[in-house]
């Protein structure tokens, strides 16, 4: 795996990640927290939206880049948290120097996955069911690099694309994903943010790969 990012740090703290194929090392491996983030307890990190509580991870050649921007235009994220009472949005990772701009996922009135790459303009693709805002959630997205993006979630830690309900899962069919060359670059980026907008949520973990996770 690529990057492996436990939210396991102490009160303030941000969380070292880990990458067991050494495809980045040092700052990009960690997670930097924002708006003083408590001590993780029984495996997750609770972020307040009134706190502007959030994560960051390494662009501008950093992790974003080489993980999302590989050439072979293969890449994949798994998120964990639970309890989602406030905000929309799962993560922001708009760029620049492509035709599309936008790579985000908010929960507003459905699940819908924003996306738009080197090749083409900003689309969107979304789920029948909004995503649980009680429990457990494992949220997936990820290319093939061949002619598809998937996302989905589900209660249950995912092992295939097949088990996720299909109400909770969508995929784009055309060719998409393609972020090779441009910029990740916008200050508004983040996990569990998108610009001004923050969520109150407990957070587990984080984890990228430049290859699909679930078949």
């Amino acid at each position: 795996m690529d990057f492996v990012g436990l939210h396991d740090g102490g009160a303030g703290a941000n969380d070292a990640g880990y990458s067991y194929t050494n495809l980045v090392s040092g700052a990009d491996l960690v997670l930097t927290q924002l708006g003083a983030v408590p001590a993780a307890s029984a495996g997750y990190r609770q972020l307040t939206q009134a706190s502007s509580q959030y994560f960051t991870a390494t662009q501008n050649s950093g992790l974003l880049e080489a993980i999302f921007g590989n050439a072979d235009e293969k890449w994949a994220m798994i998120l964990k948290f639970k309890d989602w009472s406030l905000g929309n949005y799962v993560f922001g990772f708009n760029h620049a120097g492509g035709v599309g701009t936008s790579f985000y996922l908010d929960n507003d009135a459905g699940g819908t996955l924003h996306i738009g790459d080197a090749d083409t303009a900003d689309e969107t693709v979304s789920t029948a069911t909004s995503i649980a805002i009680s429990g457990p959630v494992y949220l997936l997205v990820q290319a093939d690099g061949i002619n598809k993006v998937r996302w989905g979630w589900q209660a249950t830690k995912i092992t295939t694309w097949a088990a996720i309900p299909a109400a909770q899962k969508a995929e784009v069919a055309n060719v998409m994903g393609n972020f090779v060359g441009v910029a990740f670059s916008d200050a508004n980026n983040g996990l569990y943010r998108y610009g001004a907008t923050y969520v109150t949520m407990q957070v587990a973990y984080a984890v990228m790969n430049t290859a699909v996770i679930i078949e």
